[in-house]
């Protein structure tokens, strides 16, 4: 049976709980909270996808999980750096039927769920991708790129959102960890994550044929 996704305050110290509209807002910097936009505070939570998608278009970033709100500020300079890099090199390593996309870009998996990773691998599908706004199949692989507000929840309640919707590769670089930028890998076994590599410091390098060959030199993602 899938594990149902709950918010826990205390797993996300960057994270302010407004009780009375059961919605996160979280902020880059822990001291700073995120004002609520007002359009919000009438909400009744919990909402569905199609619901939120017809509530005026917030600044922030925002994704759902079992029908709650989770809003982001924006991304620091490690993060986008990591991103931006580590999205050239998946780039120029894909092949023609497969597609990489930097956030945001939504993925719908059921009607309470919207989740936007870092950067996703999706197949392509012809002319039709030109119309698309999201993903409702799993993506091949989903990466997360670790910022202070978001270490535990793309550590703990995002990866079991992503394994619960059966994405089969999940990557997590920690731009921040002590001796340069480490990239955990993950595979999915029995609806779980497993971790399968772990690269980090000067000259490590992960290669893999999933979800196709690739070589990544995480200390090289923050040049």
């Amino acid at each position: 049976m899938a594990t149902t996704l709950t918010y826990d305050p205390a797993a996300d110290p960057g994270a302010r709980w407004s009780d009375d509209v059961n919605a996160y807002w979280v902020s880059e910097d822990e001291e700073r909270a995120i004002a609520l936009p007002p359009y919000l505070r009438d909400v009744h939570w919990p909402i569905t996808v199609d619901q939120y998608l017809q509530l005026p278009k917030t600044p922030l970033l925002a994704e759902l999980f079992d029908g709650r709100l989770v809003m982001h500020a924006s991304p620091s300079r490690p993060h986008q750096r990591a991103v931006g890099n580590l999205l050239v090199a998946l780039h120029a390593a894909s092949p023609p039927h497969l597609e990489v996309l930097g956030g945001p870009f939504d993925w719908t998996p059921d009607q309470q769920s919207l989740f936007i990773p870092d950067l996703l691998v999706l197949p392509r599908h012809g002319d039709d991708d030109l119309e698309m706004i999201q993903t409702f199949d799993a993506p091949l692989l989903c990466v997360e790129v670790l910022s202070p507000s978001s270490r535990k929840r793309d550590l703990h309640l995002k990866m079991q959102g992503y394994a619960r919707f059966g994405c089969p590769t999940y990557w997590v670089i920690d731009p921040r960890s002590a001796g340069g930028p480490t990239l955990l890998v993950h595979h999915l076994v029995a609806g779980r994550y497993v971790e399968v590599a772990r690269a980090h410091g000067p000259g490590a390098v992960y290669e893999t044929e999933r979800p196709f060959p690739i070589s990544v030199e995480p200390a090289r993602l923050l040049d």
